[in-house]
């Protein structure tokens, strides 16, 4: 039977083990990702002809009229190591003091079983988990960041990304999708 394009997500948030397998073929069964990335040193730019000089329209038709299919090979790469990295920043920082505060305050809030916290064992509405997820990928610090402006995107980007797609069962490319044009924008808007 065929998995539910949701399911990678919850698995990896309870199979800590298998990770880096799991979700290697979640998003593409013929991956072959070895290791994950530190810095990322160069966008791969999808927007190289978007001037951002306050056409609102421009940026806005850009996010809802990109698709995986116009994404280069290099970004969707760049994605699926990002993406590794952080479940593996995420998965170490979850013990941290600060993770565990926040995990403890979005379990007591409850919310729709919706979306997974990672290394929580437990599932709550898609602000709430990323807002557990994007603290615990960032209590290390040892999340990704981008050269060209002092940002983590994965961080800011990934967390809401991956619960919304929990949410609405959305497929691996619609997630490789969401996070190369979030990550484009943020760091054309911030540099």
């Amino acid at each position: 039977s065929k998995t539910k394009s949701g399911d990678y997500i919850a698995e990896i948030l309870t199979e800590k083990g298998k990770l880096l397998s799991s979700l290697a073929w979640k998003l593409d069964p013929n991956a072959t990702l070895k290791g994950t990335t530190d810095v990322i040193e160069d966008s791969t730019s999808i927007t190289a002809n978007l001037e951002l000089g306050g056409d609102v329209k421009a940026l806005a038709d850009f996010v809802a009229e990109t698709t995986y299919r116009q994404l280069p090979q290099d970004a969707v790469i760049a994605t699926k190591k990002a993406v590794l990295d952080f479940f593996g920043v995420a998965l170490a920082g979850a013990g941290e003091d600060t993770s565990k505060i926040i995990t403890a305050y979005v379990k007591e809030m409850g919310g729709n079983s919706e979306a997974g916290v990672i290394g929580a064992g437990f599932r709550t509405s898609p602000p709430l988990a990323a807002l557990a997820n994007g603290t615990t990928g960032h209590a290390l610090d040892y999340d990704d960041c981008f050269s060209g402006f002092p940002i983590h995107p994965s961080v800011a980007i990934l967390p809401a990304v991956l619960a919304l797609a929990e949410r609405a069962r959305a497929s691996g490319k619609k997630v490789i999708e969401a996070y190369a044009v979030g990550f484009e924008i943020a760091c054309k808007v911030g540099s």
